[in-house]
């Protein structure tokens, strides 16, 4: 808070250059939080625009969600695409949070173009720059380089959210139910209802049946 105190009472604020670059993007970042939490979205995608004009490679994964709520799906997806990109390349880690926003950006994208159905059979039809890939220089197809990036993230449900959101992408029903109930054993009573798993359960009196003849 100091810090930030500091640099709203400096007197450089006339031009922006390679000395108080920095500064600019710490300050408008903190703007654009700021209106973030308190629902002011359109506010807040100001003060980022004004972070990318001046720093477009920041990583800033934020600016992705406030596009998902004023409805720029497509715009959001992208946005996150590239931070994910930026923390990885940082930090070594898989970028899950970002990955799953930007799947579901793109799932709100793919609904939009099926009329505002659910995803169809067919969605691979979806023009090929509606659908953002995270890194095109890998030389990796983006499912292969999905699939491992799923792997390394070590956090359990994390790991299975990427793995609901990915599956959903790419229209795989029984990834999707594995996924579903894989979360549903983790979090117990507190797994939301609309989520539950469509695989099919063994009836209580099979059960019994099953474990009297072990």
């Amino acid at each position: 808070r100091e810090y930030m105190m500091s640099l709203s009472g400096s007197d450089d604020d006339d031009v922006i250059d390679e000395y108080n670059l920095d500064k600019f993007v710490a300050l408008w970042t903190e703007e654009g939080l700021g209106h973030l939490r308190m629902l002011r979205f359109e506010e807040a995608g100001a003060s980022f625009d004004k972070v990318y004009k001046i720093k477009p490679d920041v990583y800033l994964w934020q600016d992705g969600i406030v596009k998902y709520y004023l409805g720029d799906y497509h715009g959001a997806a992208e946005s996150l695409a590239k931070n994910a990109k930026r923390y990885e390349v940082r930090f070594m880690e898989p970028a899950s949070e970002e990955r799953i926003w930007r799947d579901a950006a793109e799932l709100k994208v793919i609904s939009s173009l099926n009329g505002g159905r659910k995803v169809s059979k067919n969605f691979t039809n979806v023009p090929a720059a509606m659908r953002v890939v995270i890194d095109e220089e890998s030389g990796v197809d983006e499912k292969t380089a999905e699939l491992e990036s799923i792997a390394t993230e070590r956090r359990k449900v994390i790991r299975i959210a990427r793995q609901l959101f990915s599956c959903s992408l790419r229209n795989d029903s029984k990834g999707v139910a594995l996924a579903r109930a894989q979360l549903q054993a983790c979090c117990g009573d507190s797994f939301p209802s609309s989520l539950k798993s469509s695989l099919p359960t063994l009836s209580t009196s099979k059960k019994s049946t099953s474990s009297s003849s072990s």
